[in-house]
């Protein structure tokens, strides 16, 4: 099929083109497992440490660490040839990596992978959108709240934000990563609506993590957040939730034959290790053996 990758795995077969968005899953087509893709379907990586911002409930390391661009490179090529559909770019703030945008042409002209960035969206220009319109598939941008409050978590204009937005908007593919707290659970509504007028064609809700910092999602902001979503039910752009905030909540599950989700999602972080998600402390050095053998370590051992 022209322009597809396929991904053969426990749930079956996933055809997917990253120009349309297209996703097609043949469920009545198994695999034994050894002829499943090593890789998963999704792998998410940390290109840099480094963040502008200093949000309070931040969980990401704040350091100047980035990964190597050459080595990145070959593990993206490692993964685009065993079957991964896409990668996703973040940090701290993707766009401070050093080689932010060769990485994005590599992608695009070297590989089939569909490339996401997760971005604050306060170093975009216009210079930069019309560099990226063509070359990733979707942008992800955090929003905590709006106006006012806002502004208190993110120290950054929430004008110069919807800005970006409404540049963005009709050009590249977007959606809006909103965490939920006892700050910005009351702004959901206002942050929803922005994302319906502006076009975003996903709502993320990321509950907050937990840190050494931060007492994290409580009870009190879960049982807002369930009647919120339970009311938003039927609108027209897609909601979704973080898969370790997910329980109670309506959502569809990886695949009722995925084990540990370690064939639909894998991170790599700043550093250079492999783990099951970005919030986990442990994972495995991918140093020099590569990326396919460290994911086989990463399930022997994890």
């Amino acid at each position: 099929m022209n322009g597809y990758k396929q991904h053969a795995g426990p749930d079956g077969l996933h055809v997917f083109n990253r120009t349309t968005g297209i996703n097609i899953l043949f469920n009545e087509i198994r695999f034994k497992k050894e002829n499943w893709n090593i890789s998963p379907k999704n792998v998410s990586i940390a290109l840099t440490d480094k963040c502008d911002l200093k949000c309070h409930f931040c969980y990401a390391p704040k350091s100047s660490s980035e990964l190597d661009f050459e080595v990145l490179k070959s593990w993206i090529l490692e993964l685009d040839a065993n079957g991964c559909l896409g990668v996703g770019f973040g940090g701290g703030e993707p766009l401070l990596y050093n080689h932010f945008d060769e990485l994005i042409e590599f992608v695009s002209n070297h590989t089939r992978l569909a490339t996401t960035i997760t971005t604050h969206g306060h170093l975009f220009s216009d210079d930069r959108i019309d560099k990226l319109t063509g070359k990733i598939n979707f942008a992800r941008f955090s929003m905590d709240g709006v106006g006012e409050t806002y502004e208190k978590i993110r120290m950054r204009k929430f004008n110069n934000l919807i800005k970006v937005l409404e540049d963005v908007s009709g050009k590249i593919k977007f959606g809006i990563n909103y965490v939920v707290n006892r700050e910005t659970v009351n702004d959901l509504d206002d942050a929803y609506k922005i994302a319906l007028e502006l076009g975003a064609e996903e709502f993320l809700l990321l509950p907050e993590i937990e840190t050494s910092r931060n007492s994290g999602f409580r009870e009190k902001e879960k049982d807002l957040l369930k009647a919120w979503v339970a009311e938003k039910g039927n609108e027209k752009i897609r909601m979704a939730i973080s898969l370790n905030s997910s329980e109670g909540f309506p959502v569809c599950g990886i695949s009722e034959n995925e084990i540990d989700g370690s064939h639909f999602y894998l991170h790599i972080d700043s550093k250079g290790f492999l783990k099951r998600a970005s919030f986990v402390s442990l994972g495995v050095e991918i140093a020099g053996e590569g990326i396919i053998k460290s994911i086989n370590r990463l399930r022997e051992n994890y």
